[in-house]
């Protein structure tokens, strides 16, 4: 496995358990429900088309709204 390209790698830093940006227009929201599996767990939710990338973390309790 080639690791990624460097203009490819992360360059931001989630601070907080919610934060909001806009990548080419399109809402997204990243979530921190720590402690989870680990400490660097983080969902990313798409609103507008209701789409959740979790990784290993399953909340079946915790809706997203």
């Amino acid at each position: 496995m080639y690791p990624p390209p460097a203009d490819h790698l992360p360059n931001q830093l989630v601070t907080k358990n919610k934060e909001n940006l806009k990548i080419d227009g399109v809402k997204i929201e990243l979530l921190h429900w720590a402690p989870a599996h680990t400490s660097g767990d983080l969902v990313v939710y798409l609103p507008s088309d209701k789409i959740v990338f979790t990784g290993d973390i399953i909340a079946a309790s915790c809706p997203i709204r």
